[in-house]
Formats: C-alpha cells, structure tokens, sequence
C-alpha cells in the first residue's frame, strides 16, 4: 500500500501507465511487487488523477444510483 502511495507521489497526474506497478514498485520494495492489493491504490498509481478522478465518479454514481432503486435514499 504504501509503495502505490509513493509511486502516486512521484507521478501524480499521469501515473506510471497501464500494467506498471510490478516494475515500478521495485524501487520501493525490496522483492518487487505484484499488485497495490487495493484495486483503487492500483488504479491510483498505474494512471494517476485523470484515471481515478473518472472511477471514483463512476463508483459513486452506480452505489448512488443503487441506493435510489432499492429505496434506502
């Protein structure tokens, strides 16, 4: 978790790209890593703002919107 924050921190806007955390987490873990092991932390890192600003939108949109059809808002 923390190596995605600190691959984020470094490459705030952008992100590292598509499928790139593995290669870039191996300067902040000492035996590499596969994943963030949070889906959002992954996205954060691997595209940055302008990938997880748009998911974040769409994840509150459909719980909202889901909220609404069963009733609960």
């Amino acid at each position: 978790m923390s190596a995605a924050l600190k691959i984020w921190a470094e490459h705030p806007f952008l992100g590292v790209g598509w499928d790139s955390f593995k290669t870039y987490s191996q300067h902040h873990i000492a035996k590499g890593g596969l994943g963030a092991h949070n889906g959002y932390l992954n996205v954060l890192a691997e595209t940055g703002l302008l990938g997880f600003i748009p998911l974040m939108i769409l994840t509150v949109v459909v719980i909202r919107r889901s909220l609404l059809r069963i009733g609960h808002l």
